[in-house]
């Protein structure tokens, strides 16, 4: 319901996005900060591949345990996937992101998940899952641009709170001028960098590593079809 009230005060008087984020969101800290600190119990729970090793018992009981092992690998892909858990890595990013200014306590709790997930991830990616295909860097792009969609949101916060909270403009100027500027670079990097085709610079090097330079070598190519005589074709 507070939701609901939440869009619809936005659809109403857009302009008042900023100051209805500096109103709702500082009450929510808490919350967040208790999160963060269960995802470490989440990440546990990954360690221990408590599915895996069910279904692995369970099995076991009705056929050999190399058949059994078959039959509980692999993971479920939509939650254990690369793209299932760089979508959840990136909502624990945004959230120390966003709320880290309001409780400076989340930078910490952020800071031990993801040294959690250094840890178990590591050896789960490398040692017990089943090899994950390279996606060819589709999910860390995309964590980029959802991070950069956190980026506005927090600036959007910071002019709010500045906005409600300081006794001029000139923190919210600064706000201004950072979420111009997060705009400006979200650009560049749509626009100007190449992740999904190699440049012609780096394509085009000779085995030595420098630049190709092409030379003419006075051949020609015809193709022979068409220099051949047609065979002639009586009219009956």
């Amino acid at each position: 319901q507070n939701f609901v009230q939440f869009v619809e005060d936005v659809a109403k008087e857009p302009t008042a996005l900023p100051m209805l984020l500096a109103k709702k969101m500082p009450s929510s800290t808490h919350y967040y900060l208790n999160f963060l600190v269960l995802q470490w119990v989440t990440h546990g729970m990954n360690l221990t591949r408590y599915i895996q090793v069910g279904k692995f018992v369970g099995f076991s009981k009705l056929w050999s345990e190399d058949d059994a092992r078959a039959l509980a690998e692999p993971e479920d892909q939509d939650y254990y996937g690369m793209g299932s858990r760089s979508a959840r890595f990136t909502i624990n990013m945004l959230i120390a992101i966003i709320f880290g200014t309001l409780s400076p306590l989340m930078y910490l709790l952020a800071w031990v998940n993801f040294y959690i997930c250094r840890l178990f991830y590591g050896y789960l990616c490398v040692y017990a899952e089943s090899r994950k295909e390279d996606s060819g860097g589709y999910f860390f792009v995309n964590q980029l641009h959802h991070v950069y969609a956190g980026l506005f949101f927090y600036c959007l916060l910071m002019i709010g709170i500045f906005l409600e909270r300081a006794p001029n403009y000139v923190p919210a100027g600064f706000a201004v001028v950072a979420f111009i500027y997060a705009f400006i670079s979200y650009r560049a990097f749509t626009k100007d960098f190449e992740w999904e085709t190699l440049p012609w610079e780096e394509i085009a090097q000779d085995a030595d590593g420098k630049d190709f330079q092409p030379e003419d070598s006075g051949e020609t190519y015809v193709q022979a079809e068409l220099i051949d005589e047609l065979p002639s074709t009586k009219l009956s």
